[in-house]
C-alpha cells in the first residue's frame, strides 16, 4: 500500500507535484480494521468524518478528536503561525475530550447529573460546533 501512495509525484514536463488523497469509508466506521489502520501509519494526517456529527448538522462533520496531523507541531508556533497556536490546539483538544467524555458519562447516568464542569464542556463543544464547524465552507446565505 505504501508503494501505491508513494506514486504521487512529478509529472513529466509539468512543474509542481501531484498529491494523492485517499478516501476510505469502512464498515460500521470502524477506523481500526486493516485498510484504514495502515493507512494511518503511512499518511501524515487523517481527517476523520463522523456520522454522529452529521446527524446532528454539523457540517463539514470532521471528528477533531479522531482527526490528526503528524505535521502539525513543525509546522505551527512562533514564525509560521500564532506564537499560541499549539498551546490553544492542545486546549481546545483536551476540552472537546472533556466533553465527550461528559456526554459518555451523561448517557450512562442521564444528563441531569452532570457537573457543572462536564457542563461547560459540553457547552464548550457546541461554541465550536455551531460557528466553526457547522458553517465552514458555506456562503453566509446557507
Amino acid at each position: 500500500m505504501a508503494s501505491l501512495y508513494e506514486r504521487r509525484g512529478r509529472v513529466r514536463g509539468r512543474p509542481g507535484s501531484v498529491t494523492l488523497v485517499p478516501v476510505l469509508t469502512m464498515p460500521g466506521g470502524d477506523i481500526t480494521r486493516p485498510v484504514p489502520d495502515l493507512t494511518c501509519y503511512i499518511t501524515e494526517g487523517q481527517i476523520v468524518l463522523s456520522a454522529d456529527l452529521h446527524a446532528l448538522g454539523a457540517y463539514p462533520p470532521v471528528d477533531a478528536l479522531e482527526s490528526l496531523s503528524r505535521l502539525m507541531r513543525k509546522a505551527a508556533g512562533p514564525g509560521r503561525t500564532r506564537a499560541d497556536h499549539l498551546d490553544v490546539a492542545a486546549q481546545t483538544t483536551a476540552a472537546l475530550a472533556g466533553a465527550r467524555r461528559a456526554r459518555e458519562l451523561g448517557e450512562f447516568i442521564g444528563a441531569g447529573a452532570s457537573g457543572g464542569t462536564d457542563r461547560l464542556y459540553l457547552d464548550f463543544e457546541r461554541a465550536c460546533r455551531q460557528p466553526l464547524i457547522s458553517r465552514a465552507g458555506r456562503s453566509p446565505a446557507c
